[in-house]
C-alpha cells in the first residue's frame, strides 16, 4: 500500500554520491535505533547492499539512464513490510520519492496520520531541490502580504504554472488561524504549500481581486496546480472544533493527490529493476552467441594434431558447459522478469498534464468517440469497452466545453466574464493590439487568437468557441 509518493526537481549540487550520502545519513540519524543498520562503511560502491537489525539499504546504477535507484526496507512487527524507494535520473534532474507498507487496517490508519518522511527534509536543507516554478519550497507557510499579493494570486487563481497542490488557509474574526500554520507546512513539505493571509484586510482584498476565492473565519481549501478551482474546503465546525483532527485530514488529503499521479516507470524501484534485467538478458544473450560461434569455428579447423584436437575437445567441453549455464541463467532471468514486471497499459509520455487527469480524459475521450466505428462483438470493441468501464471519468473537459459554449451563446463583446472563464480554464491573455493573443496554460504551442472587436451578432461568438474548443479540448 503506497502511503506516499512524490516527483521533486533538483539542482546540479546534488551527486550521486551526495544522494547516496545522504541517504545513509538519513538512515543513520534515525531516533529509532530498531530502524537503523549498523556499521554502514560505504566507499562508493554502486550496486551493493547493506543489512542488519532486519534492515536493509540497498543501492542499484542504471548507467543507461544515468539513474540512481536506493531502497530502504524494513520488517516491522507483525511481519510488515516497509520500502522507502528514492529514484533519481541525473539527466532529467528529477527524484521521485515514496513510501508503502504491506496492506493492513494499521497501515490505513498511519495514512490519516501522514506526514512526509524526513529524507525531504534533508534535501530542502541542504539547498538540493529547486522551487515549484517560481514558489519556493519552505518548511514554514507562504504568508501573502500587500507586498507579494498579486504574486500568490496568481497561483491561486491558475494563471501561474505549479506542480504542487496549494492548501491555502483563512483567518478567523478573531484574526487566528484554525491551527498551527508551522505545523501543517512539517506534514507536508516537499508535496504542498501552505498559502495564508496576514491579516483580515489582505484576505478580503484577495477575495474581491480573485475570482474564486471565498474562504474565510477560518475556512480552509485545497486547489489543484494550473487550475484555479478548489479541489476540497474543510470547515473547522465538521471536526467538531477538533483542530488536530481537521490538520490530519488536511494533510492525508494532499498526500492522497500525490499518491494520485502518474510516476513514470523509470521513476520506480520496479521499473529501474526491470530495466536492469532487460539489460542483463540482453547481455546474457551476447555472450550466448558469442560461445556458439566459437564452437563454431573449432569444428572447421582442419588437419590439426592429435594434441591439437584434444585441447580443441577440451575447450569444446567447456565451451559447452558455459553455453549450457548461460541458457539456465537466461531462463532464470526471463522468469524473474516475468514475475517483476506488472506493467500499466500505457506510460506516459514527455507531456506534462496541464491539469489533474487532463491526459487520462484525452485518451478516454479518444477511445469513446472510436467505439462507434467498432463492430459489436469484435476482439478491438470489447477491449476498448473494458477500458471505458474500468476507469472512472470525470468529464471535466466536457463541462469545461459545455460551460464556455453556454458563456458565448449571444452576444461575443469580450465581455469580463468571458475572460475569466477563459482565464479559469488556463488561457492567459498575453498582449492586446488589434487582436487578443491566449496561451493555453503558457504553452507556446497553444496559442489562441480572437479579434477585439467582432461583430456582436451572428457566428462571431459561435467561431470564437470553437476555436478554443478546437485548441484545447
Amino acid at each position: 500500500m503506497i502511503l506516499f509518493s512524490t516527483m521533486l526537481d533538483f539542482n546540479n549540487t546534488l551527486t550521486k554520491d551526495n544522494l547516496i550520502e545522504l541517504m545513509i545519513e538519513w538512515n543513520q540519524g534515525s531516533p529509532h535505533e530498531s530502524g537503523r543498520i549498523p556499521e554502514i562503511n560505504w566507499n562508493g560502491e554502486r550496486n551493493i547492499r547493506f543489512e542488519g537489525n532486519g534492515n536493509s539499504l540497498t543501492i542499484e546504477e542504471y548507467r543507461n539512464k544515468n539513474t540512481i535507484a536506493i531502497r530502504y526496507e524494513k520488517i516491522g512487527d507483525g511481519g510488515a513490510v516497509w520500502h522507502t524507494d528514492c529514484i533519481a535520473n541525473f539527466d532529467e534532474m528529477k527524484m521521485a520519492l515514496s513510501l508503502d507498507r504491506t496492506f493492513s487496517e494499521e497501515a490505513l490508519q498511519h495514512n490519516k496520520e501522514f506526514s512526509v518522511p524526513f529524507i525531504i527534509t534533508l534535501l530542502m536543507s541542504k539547498g538540493y531541490l529547486e522551487d515549484d516554478n517560481s514558489i519556493q519550497l519552505m518548511q514554514k507557510p507562504h504568508y501573502i502580504s500587500a507586498d507579494n499579493i498579486e504574486f500568490y494570486s496568481e497561483f491561486l487563481t491558475g494563471k501561474s504554472v505549479h506542480r504542487q497542490p496549494i492548501i491555502y488557509v483563512s483567518q478567523t474574526e478573531e484574526k487566528n488561524y484554525p491551527f498551527n500554520l508551522y505545523a501543517l507546512t512539517r506534514r507536508v513539505k516537499g508535496i504542498a504549500h501552505v498559502f495564508a493571509p496576514e491579516n483580515l484586510d489582505i484576505q478580503e482584498k484577495l477575495k474581491e481581486t480573485c475570482d474564486g476565492i471565498a474562504e474565510e473565519d477560518g475556512t480552509v481549501s485545497i486547489y489543484l496546480p494550473n487550475v484555479g478551482e478548489a479541489l476540497k474546503t474543510y470547515h473547522l465546525a465538521a471536526f467538531n472544533n477538533d483542530a488536530e483532527a481537521m490538520l490530519l485530514k488536511i494533510a492525508g488529503d494532499a498526500s492522497s493527490f500525490t499518491i494520485a499521479q502518474q510516476i513514470p516507470s523509470l521513476y520506480t524501484w520496479d521499473g529501474v529493476n526491470i530495466e536492469l534485467l532487460r539489460d542483463r538478458l540482453l547481455h546474457q544473450k551476447q555472450k550466448r552467441r558469442a560461445a556458439e560461434n566459437e564452437i563454431e569455428d573449432a569444428l572447421t579447423i582442419a588437419e590439426i594434431s592429435e594434441e591439437e584436437k584434444r585441447d580443441i575437445s577440451k575447450q569444446m567441453d567447456e565451451l559447452s558447459r558455459t553455453n549450457e549455464q548461460l541458457r539456465e541463467e537466461n531462463e532464470m532471468l526471463k522468469q524473474a522478469l516475468l514475475e517483476t514486471e506488472n506493467r500499466p497499459a500505457l506510460y506516459f509520455g514527455k507531456e506534462r498534464e496541464f491539469f489533474p487527469g487532463e491526459i487520462k480524459e484525452i485518451l478516454l475521450d479518444a477511445l469513446d468517440a472510436q467505439l462507434n466505428s467498432l463492430a459489436n462483438n469484435k476482439r478491438r470493441h470489447d477491449v476498448v469497452t473494458d477500458v471505458l468501464d474500468n476507469n472512472n471519468r470525470q468529464h471535466t473537459l466536457k463541462k469545461r466545453a459545455n460551460a464556455l459554449k453556454a458563456e458565448f451563446r449571444g452576444a461575443y463583446g469580450r465581455k469580463s466574464a468571458q475572460d475569466k472563464l477563459l482565464e479559469t480554464y488556463g488561457f492567459k491573455k498575453c498582449r492586446e493590439k488589434n487582436h487578443y493573443i491566449y496561451k493555453y496554460f503558457d504553452d507556446d504551442r497553444y496559442t489562441l487568437t480572437l479579434a477585439s472587436t467582432p461583430s456582436i451578432y451572428g457566428h462571431a461568438p459561435r467561431n470564437a468557441v470553437s476555436k478554443v474548443l478546437d485548441l484545447a479540448f
